[in-house]
């Protein structure tokens, strides 16, 4: 029994240390500071509304890296792309659609400097609907503080029911409890 405890120790041990660090290739890592500024700047855009950038277009072209490209199952899911692939493949098409649709207002909940160039940002959007919809995104930062890539993912049901939209539950589905019966 020792030994498979051990055994077990060891491996979980030696996968961890195999999984590929990440690092950043500026000066220092972010700090929470740094995190917060860019989280905030980024709220503006999805407000469209201005940062200490100026407005929102243009705090976009500022903070996003000339190779941004933001993913996200939530959206893909929304608007008919397949699962797993890109939802915006440049800046420009970013900026463009954001900046066409309603602006959305997304109160943060909790800012996390991840990694050293890596930023968590849970939030919650506010005066939507009935629905609560809650969120993340992860940033990946670059050398230069810009927003390098970003992958989102939300409850994108309750976000199209508070815009109007359906959502069929089918009739195929079916949950089970912890005593293994099936409803």
């Amino acid at each position: 029994m020792k030994f498979s405890i051990a055994a077990a120790v060891l491996s979980l041990t030696t996968a961890t240390f195999a999984l590929p660090q990440a690092t950043y290739d500026g000066d220092s890592c972010l700090s929470q500071a740094d995190a917060e500024t860019i989280v905030a700047r980024y709220q503006a855009i999805q407000a469209h509304a201005a940062s200490d950038l100026g407005p929102a277009r243009k705090t976009a072209r500022k903070i996003l890296a000339k190779d941004f490209q933001e993913s996200s199952d939530s959206l893909n899911s929304l608007i008919g792309l397949p699962l797993g692939t890109v939802t915006w493949e440049t800046k420009a098409d970013y900026i463009r659609d954001v900046l066409a649709t309603d602006a959305a207002q997304l109160d943060t909940i909790q800012t996390l400097v991840s990694g050293c160039n890596y930023i968590t940002w849970f939030w919650q959007a506010v005066n939507l609907g009935d629905f609560p919809v809650k969120g993340f995104h992860l940033f990946e930062i670059n050398s230069n503080l810009k927003i390098s890539e970003a992958w989102l993912e939300f409850n994108s049901i309750a976000w199209n029911q508070d815009l109007g939209g359906t959502c069929d539950i089918p009739s195929a589905i079916t949950t089970s409890n912890t005593t293994g019966t099936t409803r």
